[in-house]
């Protein structure tokens, strides 16, 4: 009965590998999705790629460890993998796990997570990516390199995630920096997007996550990771996200007015003021999330938000507003607001 094989969820140790090889080999064609919960031991692993690729007709993948943190382990290395019906490919592992992964002969793929505690390598992804969350570590102070997640361009890829951290070695040289110079520093790196232009040029809905990357220390001394070149962004982007936008970004807010088809702006916990300002000219917005702000987001008036003729949703969720008027907080007066948020925001009066 084949319909039996379609969904099977195998616990094998790593030196069992060749022999589920072997009887993968046999049952290749009627197996559609396979979920690996690997425990993951000292040593490489390198019979994985061999005991996939019997796997023809594999649609779905998901590589999951024993939620055991505490292990440093040898990389997981997908070298040279054609599964060529693969459409779906999760590596969701809750501890520290490098990922090398070649996947240029795997044609067919259209959504890879690799989940935030991952450190990649490196992964050459097929044009046919549509969907990439993955997370971005910053190697050291200063610039930060996209080699890692693209080694050439992903004509296809329309949404990107991005998890943002820093690297041991450079929160090492942080703290080192620190102790000869404390007291309210910030330090850390930009991310260019400049490039993302040509390495996903057909790009609709970008997420970064800076909230790992923005840290405070002891003294006051901040490293956080700011991010440049918002005009040079792919020019057909509707939907921009970017979480805990820090102080280092200021020149990425003010280039936002450059994304003329942006359609939905979400910037949670964003530490930089007046945000509406930067949005004057954006009239394509139909969305604007500014919750969880710490700082004076909004500045002294939405005036800026009121004359965007397309804006159905707001919210100031959890902002402080006391340094508005009360009458700006109303839905009359707005060409199309229809949703005001202002759930646990601090209001004027």
């Amino acid at each position: 009965m084949p319909h039996l094989w379609a969904s099977l969820q195998l616990s094998v140790p790593d030196n069992r590998l060749p022999q589920l090889a072997a009887w993968l080999d046999k049952k290749g064609p009627t197996i559609r999705s396979l979920t690996f919960n690997f425990q993951l031991q000292k040593g490489d692993w390198p019979a994985l790629a061999a005991a996939l690729q019997p796997l023809t007709w594999l649609t779905c993948l998901r590589l999951t460890d024993d939620g055991d943190r505490e292990w440093r382990v040898s990389p997981i290395r997908l070298r040279r993998l054609a599964l060529r019906s693969l459409r779906r490919l999760e590596v969701d592992t809750s501890g520290y796990v490098v990922v090398q992964a070649d996947l240029l002969l795997c044609d067919s793929l259209e959504s890879m997570h690799i989940s935030s505690d991952c450190r990649v390598a490196y992964v050459n992804s097929p044009p046919s990516l549509a969907r990439l969350s993955m997370p971005l570590r910053a190697e050291r102070l200063g610039e930060v390199v996209w080699d890692c997640a693209f080694r050439a361009s992903v004509p296809g890829l329309r949404e990107l995630q991005l998890f943002c951290s820093w690297s041991d070695r450079a929160m090492f040289h942080f703290r080192m920096m620190m102790d000869r110079a404390p007291g309210g520093n910030i330090e850390g790196a930009l991310l260019s997007l400049a490039e993302l232009g040509d390495l996903a040029p057909g790009l609709e809905a970008l997420a970064i996550d800076c909230s790992q990357a923005s840290l405070q220390c002891e003294g006051g001394d901040r490293i956080e990771l700011g991010l440049a070149d918002a005009p040079q962004l792919p020019k057909g982007l509707r939907s921009l996200t970017v979480t805990q936008l820090g102080f280092s970004s200021y020149d990425f807010l003010q280039g936002l007015s450059a994304l003329l088809h942006l359609t939905q702006l979400c910037l949670p916990k964003c530490h930089l003021h007046g945000v509406p300002r930067a949005l004057e000219g954006l009239t394509q917005l139909e969305e604007v999330q500014l919750s969880g702000c710490i700082s004076d987001v909004v500045g002294r008036t939405l005036a800026p938000l009121r004359a965007l003729p397309c804006l159905r949703r707001l919210s100031l969720a959890g902002c402080d507003l006391r340094g508005l008027a009360a009458e700006e907080l109303v839905l009359e007066g707005w060409p199309a607001l229809q949703e005001l948020d202002l759930a646990f925001a601090k209001v004027p009066g």
